[in-house]
């Protein structure tokens, strides 16, 4: 089912679930807002689906079991068609499905993702966001901004600390740069070390 074009056609009035998306820098906090925003819906009596990809999916771990022998096995195209295919499932399995019910969606990366980084490794992002072009956009994109140093240093403070082919500082810095001057008209930008209620706030 193509739940862009469902979504999009549905008939004035209907309560369609409102989307989230949560992106930005590893080390930014995604995964921490997203539940905190997750509970503030529960706490509002809404029934939220919490998602985050792609690195549970089958191919995600496959993504991560590249890298950490030779990223460079790993085409730019390949990794992107990687990340697509779990997407695809989710957005079939999970999230269109939550949205058509009514139901907020909120997913720890999204397509802007896709943009930052594989952008970052040369792939163009016309060609990117063409992948992703029967999927359902968000509502909101919240990009969570921290600087690149602070990131990688609260990923050392983490269990198992920082991966090799993941966080390097050079990449990551040009993924900053992808973020840094997005302009979708439906991008909410904070601050990391914004309260969690003072973002919730904002929405």
């Amino acid at each position: 089912m193509n739940f862009k074009k469902a979504l999009s056609l549905a008939a004035p009035g209907v309560n369609r679930g409102f989307f989230i998306a949560l992106e930005g820098l590893d080390g930014a906090g995604k995964t921490t807002l997203t539940a905190q925003l997750a509970a503030a819906l529960r706490a509002h009596g809404l029934n939220p689906l919490a998602t985050k990809e792609p690195t549970e999916g089958t191919y995600g771990r496959k993504i991560r079991e590249l890298v950490q022998t030779n990223r460079r096995s790993l085409t730019p195209k390949q990794e992107l068609d990687y990340f697509t295919r779990d997407r695809a499932k989710d957005v079939a399995e999970n999230i269109g499905p939550a949205l058509l019910a009514g139901r907020p969606v909120l997913t720890d990366r999204y397509i802007l993702s896709n943009i930052a980084y594989q952008s970052a490794r040369g792939l163009p992002e016309a060609d990117i966001l063409s992948a992703n072009r029967l999927f359902p956009w968000p509502d909101l994109i919240i990009i969570i901004e921290i600087e690149v140093a602070e990131g990688l240093a609260r990923i050392a403070n983490r269990p198992g600390g920082r991966q090799p082919g993941f966080e390097e500082a050079s990449y990551l810095a040009q993924v900053k740069e992808s973020f840094d001057h997005q302009n979708f008209e439906n991008i909410l930008r904070v601050d990391s070390q914004a309260e969690p209620q003072d973002i919730i706030n904002l929405i």
